[in-house]
């Protein structure tokens, strides 16, 4: 028999903090998405740990992603995210044939999701472990600039100008 738990609802200001949190992008994949489109993960699976709705447990996903973690651990959801290659190349003779002709390359590489991508650069710059603010800063800072700008108010551009000029 599963195991049923009854959810609590997310409030709306808690969604809009999480969608801001993660620059309108899936926490996980990186993909950006709409605010109506965003489905909110728990971090810590409420099938193994129970209905948790703090901040620091849920995280702004796209569907596919919050699909596929389902009730994993983020460890756990990595592992399978690393086997898809192995799964696809003995189940999928479509993903066999393009592999062959080079339009899919594999990669062993770990997987880095967003999220963590997000925080080191956040550490980087606010442990000052960059002498100069560089040209992948200034495009990062760009990108996150302009959907700040289309999506949210002023006041948080300006903030945003701010640590950008901020001298180290």
């Amino acid at each position: 028999m599963s195991k049923t738990i009854k959810r609590k609802p997310i409030p709306k200001n808690m969604r809009e903090k999480l969608y801001f949190k993660y620059l309108g992008h899936c926490a996980y994949c990186g993909e950006p998405i709409d605010y109506k489109d965003m489905q909110v993960d728990h971090f810590a699976p409420v099938y193994l740990f129970g209905d948790n709705i703090k901040l620091e447990n849920l995280k702004c996903t796209c569907r596919s992603c919050n699909h596929y973690k389902s009730t994993y651990t983020l460890a756990k959801f990595r592992e399978q995210l690393h086997l898809i290659p192995s799964r696809l190349e003995r189940d999928s003779v479509s993903y066999k044939i393009a592999k062959r002709y080079g339009l899919i390359k594999e990669s062993k590489e770990s997987i880095i999701f967003y999220f963590e991508q997000l925080q080191q650069r956040i550490d980087r710059i606010k442990y000052r472990e960059c002498a100069v603010w560089n040209l992948e800063d200034e495009m990062w800072f760009s990108e996150m600039s302009k959907y700040v700008k289309e999506k949210f108010n002023s006041t948080i551009v300006k903030w945003l100008e701010e640590f950008r000029d901020a001298q180290f």
